[in-house]
């Protein structure tokens, strides 16, 4: 995230691209709570507890998932399986 600059073209569905117009946040040196996710295919995510995402089939905020939840991950329509959850701060906020 810290590489993305305006104008840059993000995957934000499957086969979906939009333009990077603004960002609300770009702050590299702010700390703040973030959603750790382990998921089956041992792949790790980590986002902000207000970002969007697919639970078990419906559009709710990261900070909602449990072990055992199904989430989209990707463009790709992929599925996995949240294996691990955890609360973690970290620097760097940025929100395009």
């Amino acid at each position: 995230m810290d590489e993305l600059t305006v104008g840059d073209s993000i995957q934000v569905a499957v086969g979906e691209f939009s333009d990077v117009f603004m960002f609300t946040h770009n702050d590299p040196y702010a700390e703040h709570a973030f959603v750790k996710l382990s998921v089956d295919f041992g792949d790790e995510l980590v986002l902000s507890g207000s970002h969007y995402m697919y639970i078990n089939g419906e559009l709710r905020f990261s900070r909602e998932v449990q072990i055992g939840d199904v989430v989209s991950l990707g463009g790709d329509g992929g599925r996995s399986v949240v294996l691990e959850r955890s609360i973690m701060i970290e620097k760097d906020l940025y929100s395009p």
